[in-house]
C-alpha cells in the first residue's frame, strides 16, 4: 500500500469514529503492517501525565506484565525517551541503545524499535511504538510516515476526548435534571421545546416524549406559563410569574434568556409558603379587627376624662401618653391592613398615568412638611414621560412613603431630589435625600417587613417598619422593581421603575 494511501485510510477511519479505544485500534491495526512490523502499542495521556488509555498488537498478556511493562518504558525506556524529547527515534539494534529496556521474561522478541510521539496544542497526548525482532528494520522513511500518523491520531484524540467530555456531561446534567425538585423547561427562541424534566412534564401533565419539534401551546396547556414566556421573550429580559396548576399547586417561575439557546424556565414549588403567607395575612386581618375597636374606646374614654372634672399637669401628661401610643398602635394597625389589601390585590384600580403630573401632584403636602422641617425639594423630571398603566392612588402612596421616610432622616437644611425619566421601556423614578444613610449589611432588609435600622441616630424617629413594604408590594404589583443606593453619612436614594404602557 502506498504511503499516500494509507494515510488517506487512515484520515478516513479516524474521522469517522469518536470512541477512543476504536480509533487507537485502527491506527495500529493499520500501522503496524504498513511497515511490516510485528508487533506495536499505543498510549495516551490524560492531563495529568498518565496513561489514561493503551493497546497493544500481542494479545494475551497479564495485566500486572502489561502494568510493568508501561511503567519502565515511560520512565527508562525509548517511549520515555520520546516523550521527553518530543520527537521520534529509531532504534536499529536494542542491543546497542541504551534507550531500550529489556522487557520481563523476554514477553517480546525484538531486534530494532521505532517510536514517534503524538503532539496536539503543543502538548504530547500519546506515544506510538513499533517493534520488529531483526535488528535494522526500521529507518528514517518510517519515521517520517508514523510521525504523518501520529499527527493525525493526536487530532483523532483530541477530538475523541472532548466528545466523551461532553457526553459525560451531558450525562450529569441528565441526571440532575431528572432528580431535580424544580421543574425546568427550554426552549429555543421560535418557542418551541428543548428541554422538560420530569418534575416539568409531572407539573404541566405534558407526555412523554414530546414530537421533535413542539411548540410550547401544543406541549403545555397553561396560560400562566404561556403568559410568561410571551412576556419574556417581548422584552428580552429575565421575568418572573407565579404559575398556577389545576391540581391547586403554586410555582414561582423565573424564565431567563440563554445566548444561542433560547429560553429557561425554573419553577419552584411554593404552594406551601403561599398558604402560609395566607395564614399570617388572615390573622393579621382578625388581630387588625380585633383591637381596631378597644383602641378606639381608649382613645374616646381618654377624651371623656377632663370632662369628669378637673385635671393636673401630671395626669394631663399622662392622657397624653396614652393618647400617643393609642395613635402609634392605631397607625401600626391601618399600615397593617393596607399591606394586607396591597397584597391581596385589592382596591387596585387600574389607569393609564401621566406619571410627570402624578410625581408632581404628590409633591404638594409633603413639600409644606419640608419646609417646616427646613428642608429643601428640588425636581428633575423629564416632561412629558410616557404613560404606564397603574393605580394613581396606590402609586401616590409610594411617593408620599419614599418622600416621607426622606424627610424623617434628613436633617433641617438638608435637600431631597425627586428626578424622574424614561428608560428602555420604563418610568424611573428617584427620591434622593441628604440624611443620615444606612449601612450596608442593612440595605438588604430594608423592604422586609417590620425592618427598621437601629442606630443612635434613629432611635428617636417614629415608623411602623411597613412602609417600604408597602412601596415594594405596590410597585410589585404594577410589574415594576425597587432598589435603593446609600451610604452613611451622605444619603440614600431609593427609586422604583414602571413598565410603559401603549394603552390609550
Amino acid at each position: 500500500m502506498s504511503e499516500t494511501r494509507l494515510l488517506c485510510d487512515i484520515s478516513r477511519k479516524l474521522n469517522s469514529d469518536l470512541d477512543l479505544d476504536r480509533i487507537l485500534s485502527d491506527v495500529l491495526a493499520l500501522t503496524v503492517p504498513s511497515v511490516d512490523a510485528r508487533d506495536g502499542s499505543i498510549m495516551v495521556f490524560d492531563d495529568a501525565g498518565r496513561v489514561s488509555h493503551q493497546i497493544l498488537i500481542r494479545k494475551g498478556l497479564p495485566p500486572h506484565q502489561v502494568r510493568e511493562i508501561i511503567g519502565k518504558v515511560l520512565t527508562g525506556g525509548l517511549a520515555g525517551w520520546v516523550v521527553a524529547h518530543r520527537q521520534g527515534a529509531v532504534v536499529s539494534d536494542i542491543k546497542h541503545d541504551e534507550r531500550w529496556l529489556l522487557l520481563p521474561d523476554g514477553c517480546l522478541e525484538t531486534g530494532s524499535a521505532i517510536a514517534v510521539p503524538l503532539i496536539r496544542r503543543d502538548k504530547v497526548v500519546g506515544v506510538l511504538t513499533l517493534i520488529h525482532p531483526q535488528p535494522n528494520h526500521f529507518n528514517e522513511n518510517h519515521l517520517v510516515l508514523l510521525t504523518s500518523i501520529a499527527n493525525q491520531a493526536a487530532v483523532a484524540v483530541e477530538n475523541a476526548r472532548l466528545f466523551r467530555a461532553v457526553q459525560e456531561e451531558q450525562a450529569k446534567l441528565q441526571a440532575i435534571l431528572d432528580e431535580a425538585a424544580d421543574a425546568i423547561l427550554v426552549t429555543d427562541n421560535d418557542g418551541r421545546v428543548l428541554l422538560m424534566n420530569p418534575a416539568a412534564r409531572l407539573a404541566f401533565r405534558a407526555g412523554a416524549p414530546l414530537p421533535e419539534g413542539a411548540r410550547l401551546q401544543d406541549a403545555v396547556d397553561n396560560e400562566d406559563l404561556l403568559a410568561l414566556f410571551q412576556q419574556a421573550m417581548e422584552k428580552g429580559l429575565p421575568q418572573e410569574k407565579e404559575i398556577r396548576l389545576p391540581d391547586g399547586r403554586t410555582l414561582f417561575a423565573t424564565a431567563t434568556p440563554v445566548r444561542d439557546v433560547g429560553w429557561v424556565a425554573v419553577m419552584q414549588d411554593i404552594t406551601h409558603l403561599k398558604k402560609l403567607d395566607k395564614m399570617k395575612s388572615d390573622f393579621v386581618a382578625i388581630v387588625s379587627h380585633d383591637l381596631r375597636s378597644p383602641l378606639q374606646m381608649i382613645y374616646t374614654y381618654t377624651g371623656l376624662i377632663p370632662e369628669a372634672g378637673p385635671i393636673n399637669e401630671t395626669q394631663r401628661e399622662f392622657i397624653e401618653g396614652i393618647n400617643h401610643s393609642v395613635e402609634k398602635m392605631s397607625a401600626l394597625i391601618r399600615a397593617l391592613l393596607d399591606l394586607a389589601k396591597v397584597e391581596a390585590g385589592m382596591d387596585m384600580t387600574m389607569k393609564v398615568c401621566q406619571m410627570d403630573n402624578l410625581i408632581r401632584a404628590s409633591l404638594i403636602a409633603p413639600s409644606k412638611q419640608a419646609t417646616l422641617k427646613g428642608i429643601s425639594i428640588h425636581t428633575e423630571i423629564d416632561s412629558p414621560l410616557p404613560l404606564v398603566a397603574g393605580d394613581p392612588t396606590r402609586l401616590e402612596q409610594v411617593m408620599s412613603n419614599l418622600l416621607g421616610n426622606a424627610i424623617k432622616y434628613t436633617p433641617a437644611g438638608g435637600q431631597i431630589t425627586v428626578t424622574a425619566w424614561a428608560a428602555d421601556c420604563e418610568v424611573i423614578v428617584e427620591v434622593t435625600d441628604t440624611g443620615i444613610g444606612i449601612a450596608p449589611e442593612d440595605q438588604a432588609h430594608l423592604f422586609e417587613k417590620f425592618f427598621r435600622v437601629r442606630s443612635p441616630q434613629t432611635k428617636d424617629i417614629e415608623g411602623t417598619g411597613l412602609g417600604l413594604d408597602i412601596v415594594k408590594c405596590i410597585i410589585e404589583r404594577h410589574g415594576g422593581r425597587v432598589w435603593v443606593r446609600s451610604q452613611p453619612g451622605v444619603g440614600s436614594t431609593f427609586g422604583f421603575a414602571l413598565p410603559v404602557t401603549s394603552v390609550l
